[in-house]
């Protein structure tokens, strides 16, 4: 009986050190402004530019998100839509810490999988970038997938927290 008490013991007291751990990282990196965070450029006095295939390289490397993401980190964009009927894979990006490079390989390995229709490019810029994020997720046009454990994704990506509700999460 004693040794059930001491294993409960341990396993609760261990729960409670995970749960407040959690919550420590939580209100570690949560943004008390109240201020939209996520867009590519916060700077007001940035001009808008309309985002392309032919400048989403350059642009999103540029921005906050990007650059907050964690060394050897792999995130794969890709863009589809449904012209023919199914679904057709048109663009894909890998993304990582200060680059993002076109690939070819629509199942490269990566931590995240973001997967968005292309009609959400249309009225893409450097200043709406999480409204996008948003409204595609809204009406089911965002997939995101990982094989990551919730635990791993968490402490892997924590530099991101900020960007959690713009990113989909």
């Amino acid at each position: 009986m004693k040794q059930i008490n001491k294993t409960l013991t341990l396993f609760f007291g261990s729960l409670l050190v995970f749960v407040a751990f959690c919550f420590l990282i939580q209100n570690q990196f949560y943004n008390q402004t109240g201020q939209t965070i996520g867009s590519i450029s916060e700077d007001s006095n940035v001009d808008e530019i309309s985002i392309k295939y032919s400048n989403i390289e350059r642009e999103l490397s540029r921005s906050d998100i990007v650059q907050a993401l964690p060394k050897y980190s792999i995130i794969l964009l890709k863009f589809y839509n449904f012209e023919s009927g199914e679904m057709e894979w048109e663009k894909a990006y890998i993304i990582e810490e200060n680059k993002v490079k076109e690939t070819n390989d629509f199942n490269k390995y990566s931590e995240i999988t973001f997967s968005i229709h292309s009609k959400y490019l249309e009225g893409l810029t450097n200043k709406n970038f999480c409204e996008v994020i948003k409204q595609a997720k809204e009406k089911g046009d965002l997939d995101i997938k990982t094989e990551l454990s919730t635990i791993r994704l968490i402490w892997k990506f924590k530099s991101m927290y900020d960007y959690r509700e713009c990113l989909g999460f």
